[in-house]
């Protein structure tokens, strides 16, 4: 069965309460969770004869309230009640579950229809985000993926593993890109074998014709997914954990063990700054859309933005613990960060150097 849109199972929960009752009738909403049982709120059900279910099309269905399953109105449990439509067309999958091993890394796409997951179990999952579903469950690692990108455009995702091997795939149709993806894939195993590398991240240029990695050898490589050959394979220090692509893809942004932060020339294949930025590991790292600035997170509690064009530190905020992953928007004067006990940061860059936000 395809996807089920999430506005198609919301119904409207009718309760007839009798002829003698005033209102005869008590009305409430609901969500279809799974084949025929909706969710709705006990106290719309409650003391109910009989209970019927409209759909979004008007059409009206019988429905039955398992009194096992309605919670206690007055009582200190969950105002929730499950019923059970009695009409075999509302048959529908459940909404949004899927049996996923521990997840890695995921992206969204730039619309924020689509996101892509890469999991322990050698699964990569590509998901409608408006329906709320998987719509492709991909194989092809053999080993677990640690880092996905998707493309600005959303048509191409790219994935890495643990053993050092990356995939290129279409995310409409959810195959494998051929024929760059063989010579890539080719080319990144012969790698391996010398290197020993593990993917940790992965960035895409805007235009979809560029990748970046980064990896458990230290190397930042630079990839022409047309061709599916390495343009340039750079020193970045001790295990690269992150790497990010400015969006005229011409620099590029890691961070790894050494607690440095180097910003790329990619045309080049050279280092332009080498910024001794983090006291421990550096997490993440991203860049705005113009390469003028870059944020950097560490396990060193600490977030910093820089500019990128000078190397120069902008601001710097002090979290309560190690920061685990950011995001910044495209002027990088705003940045989200998480961190490892749970809280997340939203900052944004004020005059005078300082990152205020809480």
């Amino acid at each position: 069965m395809p996807p089920v849109p999430l506005a198609a199972r919301v119904v409207e929960v009718i309760a007839d309460l009798g002829a003698a009752a005033r209102p005869r009738f008590r009305y409430g909403s609901g969500f279809i969770v799974r084949k025929r049982m909706v969710l709705t709120a006990a106290h719309v059900v409650a003391g109910a004869v009989s209970v019927s279910v409209r759909d979004p099309d008007k059409r009206v269905f019988p429905a039955w309230a398992d009194p096992r399953f309605t919670g206690d109105v007055h009582g200190p449990g969950p105002d929730l009640a499950l019923i059970e439509i009695d009409h075999p067309e509302l048959d529908l999958p459940p909404v949004g579950l899927a049996r996923v091993d521990r997840v890695n890394a995921v992206a969204i796409s730039a619309d924020g229809g689509r996101a892509v997951s890469g999991s322990f179990d050698e699964t990569v999952r590509i998901w409608d985000l408006d329906v709320g579903m998987a719509v492709h469950a991909l194989t092809g690692h053999h080993a677990e993926v640690t880092a996905v990108a998707v493309s600005p455009d959303g048509r191409r995702a790219i994935t890495g593993d643990y053993g050092g091997t990356i995939l290129i795939w279409d995310v409409a149709t959810g195959k494998q890109i051929t024929p760059a993806t063989r010579r890539l894939r080719h080319l990144l195993t012969r790698l391996r074998f010398l290197t020993g590398d593990r993917i940790y991240s992965l960035s895409i240029s805007a235009d979809g014709r560029r990748a970046v990695s980064g990896g458990f050898d230290g190397m930042v490589r630079v990839w022409d997914l047309e061709a599916g050959t390495a343009v340039h394979t750079l020193t970045g220090g001790r295990w690269v954990k992150a790497v990010a692509v400015s969006a005229d893809g011409r620099r590029a942004v890691s961070g790894g063990g050494d607690g440095m932060v180097r910003v790329w020339d990619l045309e080049a294949g050279t280092v332009v700054h080498a910024l001794a930025a983090h006291d421990g590991y550096v997490t993440s790292v991203a860049v705005s859309a113009d390469g003028c600035r870059g944020a950097s997170g560490g396990e060193d509690k600490t977030v910093r933005v820089w500019d990128v064009t000078h190397g120069l530190e902008l601001a710097s905020f002090a979290s309560d613990s190690a920061i685990t992953v950011l995001a910044a928007t495209p002027p990088s004067t705003r940045v989200i960060a998480g961190t490892s006990v749970g809280p997340v940061h939203l900052l944004e860059l004020c005059a005078y150097g300082q990152l205020a936000g809480a």
